[in-house]
């Protein structure tokens, strides 16, 4: 029997094979689908059509660092069909133009048709959107968090308060995102290779146990399809100083 990674792999050669694999996950796709659109789903729906299209896209662009397939394929999905709505201007007060095409010459500040009004549409607009996009990667990475055993909140209460030691998992964390054989071994067994981290990053083993759960969030959302979430982790595992411009010690 085929692996998930051997199937997927086979899919993306095989034409035939893609069929058969989307006709062997049609149920996830649809309920993915019926998901985001928050209704059942038929064959004639056009949200069917761009489930489906969406599903071989992720077959497609998958590869085994992005982590497991089930979640990945879900994000691609969401996110094309939340595209289609845009376009479609289903989420209520859509804005999908610049600012600037919206401007009256001759308007006041106030107006309606003012530059300060639109951009502040504009604005709220662009809240709503990085809102949405970010809900989506909190629920896709929490179930690659669960296949490992906590979730999405156990995270924030994992993560070392202090910048002397954040930056010690950045730097395990960094170590192993510069070897994709190690990431690789790390997503098909679920453990981290402590032993070579903590001889390699000169990170102490006690920091690498104690703060497994973050290092491990932090492997998942930088190697995954999580770029707000990716960006979000990149500014937390920053230094951080203290009152007298010291980094903060545990």
């Amino acid at each position: 029997m085929m692996s998930m990674n051997q199937e997927i792999q086979l899919a993306k050669q095989n034409p035939d094979h893609l069929e058969q694999l989307i006709l062997a996950w049609q149920p996830f796709i649809r309920k993915t689908a019926a998901g985001v659109c928050r209704r059942y789903i038929s064959r004639q729906d056009d949200e069917w059509s761009i489930a489906i299209s969406a599903f071989a896209e992720a077959v497609d662009i998958y590869e085994p660092l992005n982590g497991a397939f089930q979640p990945f394929a879900a994000l691609v999905i969401r996110r094309r069909l939340i595209d289609y709505f845009r376009n479609q201007s289903r989420f209520g007060q859509e804005i999908s133009m610049e600012p600037e095409a919206f401007y009256e010459p001759d308007s006041e500040p106030d107006e309606p048709g003012s530059r300060e009004v639109v951009r502040q549409l504009y604005a709220i607009h662009q809240q709503k959107t990085a809102e949405e996009e970010l809900k989506l990667e909190i629920e896709a990475v929490s179930q690659e968090f669960s296949a490992f055993g906590f979730t999405f909140f156990d995270v924030a209460k994992a993560a070392p308060k202090a910048a002397k030691t954040r930056k010690s998992c950045g730097k395990a964390a960094t170590f192993l995102l510069e070897h994709p054989l190690l990431i690789a071994e790390f997503r098909k067994n679920g453990q981290l290779p402590l032993k070579i981290m903590e001889k390699e990053s000169k990170v102490p083993r006690k920091i690498l146990e104690r703060h497994r759960i973050y290092i491990i969030a932090v492997i998942v959302i930088l190697t995954g399809e999580y770029p707000q979430l990716a960006e979000y982790m990149h500014t937390v595992t920053g230094n951080q100083k203290d009152g007298n411009g010291k980094e903060k010690s545990e």
